[in-house]
């Protein structure tokens, strides 16, 4: 099973030989195609305003980063999920300390700090908790 594109229906193959395979098959082939359409309709309603305003059919408009994403998405696919996220992962994980949590870490406390002194000016004990309501 291992080493497979598709385990699940190698696994579904070996324990429901004939119809059972095949109704997943075909199970399987509706859940993509209905992710796909409804992906295609997202990347084309989301981006179709990027497009110049010289193209006024909207079929068009729609088409054009639905083409974009698709390609892309088929480059994707032929370079390898796995080889991308073992590329990948650890930049992004220098990028996340970076942008998420450096700043979370500096805004937090100042952020926490207004709200206390907010609370303090509206004549609340913060420390006494007796801001808190309950529901």
């Amino acid at each position: 099973v291992l080493g497979l594109n598709v385990p699940f229906l190698e696994i579904t193959k070996q324990l429901f030989p004939g119809w059972g395979a095949l109704v997943y098959q075909v199970a399987l082939a509706l859940a993509i195609y209905t992710t796909g359409v409804s992906y295609c309709f997202t990347i084309g309603t989301r981006f179709s305003r990027f497009v110049p305003q010289t193209v006024e059919n909207k079929v068009v408009r729609n088409t054009i980063p639905i083409s974009f994403f698709v390609i892309g998405s088929v480059i994707v696919s032929q370079i390898g999920v796995m080889a991308i996220y073992n590329k990948l992962a650890p930049i992004m994980g220098y990028l996340n300390m970076i942008f998420l949590f450096l700043p979370l870490m500096i805004l937090a406390p100042i952020a926490i700090a207004r709200k206390r002194n907010e609370l303090k000016s509206q004549g609340i004990n913060p420390d006494e908790g007796d801001f808190i309501t309950e529901s």
